[in-house]
């Protein structure tokens, strides 16, 4: 079969355009670069802890109840196989990093070879999406990473899934399994914008999202928001989305998890959701928010316009009973965000509501400081001095031990 190569002497997708035809749509081009990841990378400290995904009916075939058998199938079930092993994670790690190498070499040659299997096409693709959406937890990737930051997989890797998902929604009418297909493409970091466009313009649909779960609204929300966040997404209509979310029952984490979702969401109107949600959740706060999660809500508390005065209270009162099991990340992190909560922001209107909170907080602050010196970053101490100064803290001790430190 004939191979195209693009511009940088690569397979490219057009090879399996010219196959598949308008059906496909245009090939649109890649936003980012992308690196296989060699090692696990540190979760940064705003990567919420997220419900789990979205169930769904999505019929997926497994490689034996496909009719025909090729090198794509054999190792996408490879894959799967190294996945379920059962061995330790460095050991599948390397294993699944020797493997995705060949697919880097060889997969829009092994999908152009599946387009003569038009019956089946569909469902090598879902396939392959879904299970390459399994092997992403083992890769420990930073699911916050921002526009312009790489992802996970090589571009010949990323040129074939973008291809796979086109097809795989193509004359999809289930919105169930298209919801299943736009959480694999997340997960795997797709950049098919007019693609998935589509797919969230039917997942957001009145009619569907009132037939959610509250916890699969959540889970919808959290995907769209990582989408428009990496630049995967333009801004798109949530309303239907935003107008539910004070009516369903949500539990602390999913309250958490949507008020996350909100933050990432930059140019989208959602205040009046904001102050609905962050109040529906201040009841909650004192009783279940653990060390991580009040930094989470400070970060909430500090840079989402509309949070309500209830739930930025219980977050400063929960920070000071917490402050005492901070790690210095934690610490540092929670003072970045408290130092925003000061009188000189002419727009700090959550400062002015809840000083007495906020001056609450600072000795609890000030005490895990101190037993702290001499484990902070560079960074993290710079927060820490910010927030005794811009609160006008003079603690000697600790400002004597790290001002030299950040005046470097």
């Amino acid at each position: 079969m004939k191979r195209l190569f693009n511009a940088r002497g690569l397979p490219g997708a057009l090879a399996l355009q010219r196959k598949w035809g308008s059906r496909c749509g245009p090939v649109v081009p890649l936003l980012l670069p992308r690196r296989l990841v060699s090692s696990g990378v540190n979760i940064e400290h705003n990567s919420v802890p997220q419900p789990d995904p979205p169930s769904s009916t999505i019929p997926v075939k497994t490689a034996s109840e496909l009719k025909h058998q090729s090198d794509l199938i054999h190792h996408v079930r490879l894959l799967n196989r190294i996945a379920d092993s059962g061995d330790s994670v460095g050991v599948i790690q390397k294993r699944l990093l020797g493997l995705l190498r060949v697919f880097e070499a060889s997969f829009v040659e092994w999908l152009t070879v599946e387009t003569s299997h038009e019956e089946e096409l569909q469902a090598v693709c879902i396939y392959v999406l879904m299970s390459f959406a399994k092997i992403v937890h083992f890769m420990n990737v930073d699911k916050e990473c921002k526009k312009g930051e790489k992802g996970l997989f090589s571009d010949n890797v990323v040129d074939a899934l973008n291809m796979c998902l086109m097809i795989a929604v193509q004359g999809e009418e289930d919105k169930a399994t298209l919801h299943a297909l736009f959480h694999c493409a997340v997960t795997l970091f797709l950049d098919d914008t007019k693609t998935l466009r589509g797919m969230v313009a039917e997942i957001t649909s009145k009619e569907y999202c009132a037939s959610l779960s509250s916890d699969t609204l959540v889970s919808l929300l959290r995907d769209i928001s990582l989408s428009m966040k990496r630049g995967k997404l333009p801004l798109v209509p949530v309303h239907n989305l935003l107008f539910l979310l004070p009516s369903v029952p949500l539990t602390a984490r999913e309250n958490l998890s949507v008020l996350s979702s909100l933050l990432r969401m930059k140019g989208v109107k959602t205040v009046e959701a904001v102050s609905l949600v962050s109040r529906k959740g201040a009841k909650d706060v004192l009783t279940t928010y653990n060390a991580k999660d009040v930094v989470f809500g400070l970060e909430v508390v500090a840079y989402l316009d509309g949070c309500h005065p209830e739930y930025a209270s219980a977050v400063l009162s929960r920070c000071a009973e917490v402050a005492r099991v901070m790690d210095g990340r934690q610490l540092g992190m929670a003072c970045k965000y408290i130092a925003l909560l000061n009188d000189k922001r002419a727009t700090n209107k959550i400062g002015v509501q809840c000083a007495k909170e906020v001056r609450r907080v600072l000795p609890p602050i000030v005490e895990r400081a101190e037993e702290l010196l001499g484990q902070f970053t560079f960074q993290d101490a710079r927060y820490v001095v910010r927030c005794l100064s811009e609160h006008h803290q003079k603690h000697s001790i600790v400002l004597s031990k790290l001002s030299p430190v950040v005046s470097r």
